[in-house]
């Protein structure tokens, strides 16, 4: 049979093949042509922002999901469990130490998604560092045409990009309280023990956080929104839809 070290190195090139091989064609093939047009600066200008973005989404995902996932493994076994299910299957669980490791491993995997993601967004980036104001306001808000068109995008990337950070962190750290007996699923809900009910209950705070400042950016959204013929805030949005949303928001 093959041996572990080389099944390791023959998986490896194969996901080189066909992830790495194929962007990196792409990337060499795009420079290429903007040299022959004489804007390699300008894709130089792309690349940087897309590692930056990149760059900054995943160390900071890494080390946000990595933390919770850290925290929530210590309710764990130190030594490996042997558990037994009702149709009589035999299952030892990993230890501790074990599933810090699997953590660890998750916490980058979903941090590279993420990266992905906040790299693809350069556009937003780049039109928010170097926008500059229009000199005219909205008569509604007050705010100046620039924030809608270079900070509301990039307001809204942070906000969807930590949305998802929270909720990857509460489904990963409620799995490891689900291993470690810190939660319970009863016929009568879910019951917490006092460490998972503290740490889901502030990833909770924060979620609603989140959802509080989508309420807030919902407002000058509406005044790029279709309303029925037009497009903006008719008056049923700056009369009722705006100030509840505002009213949420607070």
């Amino acid at each position: 049979p093959m041996r572990s070290p080389l099944r390791f190195i023959v998986v490896a090139a194969l996901l080189l093949v066909a992830f790495v091989l194929p962007s990196l064609v792409e990337l060499v093939t795009d420079w290429w042509w903007f040299r022959e047009l004489g804007y390699q600066d300008n894709y130089t200008t792309v690349l940087g922002a897309q590692a930056t973005l990149g760059g900054l989404a995943f160390a900071m995902s890494v080390t946000w999901l990595a933390a919770h996932l850290r925290v929530a493994a210590q309710t764990l076994p130190v030594e490996s469990q042997v558990v037994s299910t009702p149709e009589g299957l035999t299952i030892a669980l990993p230890a501790r130490r074990e599933m810090q490791t699997i953590g660890l491993v998750v916490a980058a995997g979903a941090a590279g998604l993420a990266a992905l993601y906040a790299a693809s967004s350069w556009q937003d980036f780049l039109g928010w560092r170097h926008g500059e104001p229009f000199g005219t306001t909205d008569p509604v808000l007050g705010y100046d045409v620039a924030f809608y068109v270079f900070t509301l995008p990039m307001l809204e990337l942070v906000r969807s990009f930590w949305l998802v950070q929270v909720g990857v962190a509460a489904a990963g750290a409620g799995a490891l309280y689900l291993l470690g007996g810190q939660m319970a699923v009863t016929p009568f809900g879910v019951r917490l023990g006092g460490r998972a009910r503290r740490h889901l209950g502030l990833l909770g705070a924060a979620f609603l956080v989140l959802l509080a400042a989508g309420a807030w950016l919902d407002r000058p959204n509406t005044l790029l929104t279709p309303t029925g013929i037009i497009r903006g805030a008719g008056y049923t949005d700056v009369h009722a839809r705006m100030p509840f949303a505002l009213a949420e928001a607070a």
